[in-house]
């Protein structure tokens, strides 16, 4: 799935899953923080695995820069992927 395609998948696609390690971890945070880890948690493993699932140094690099645009846009109020406008 392309980074733009993937950008209008569902929100709950990206949060862990019951059963998985990251969502019990999560049963541990602050009941008010859980939503935002949540989030922040399914962003890290987004950029994370663009280095291990392209063919190429040169895809990875491009969208690994995709995604600084992207965390740029955050900043500026006008993401477009569906965690960074969650996290909006």
């Amino acid at each position: 799935m392309s980074i733009e395609a993937a950008a209008d998948a569902p929100l709950d696609d990206y949060l862990p899953r019951p059963g998985s390690d990251a969502y019990y971890a999560q049963r541990y945070a602050p009941a008010p923080a859980r939503p935002l880890l949540a989030l922040i948690d399914a962003l890290r493993g987004e950029i994370a695995r663009v280095p291990v699932n392209c063919s190429n140094p040169e895809i990875a690099l491009a969208k690994l820069g995709w995604w600084r645009e992207e965390i740029a846009r955050l900043n500026d109020g006008s993401p477009r992927h569906v965690l960074t406008r969650a996290l909006a």
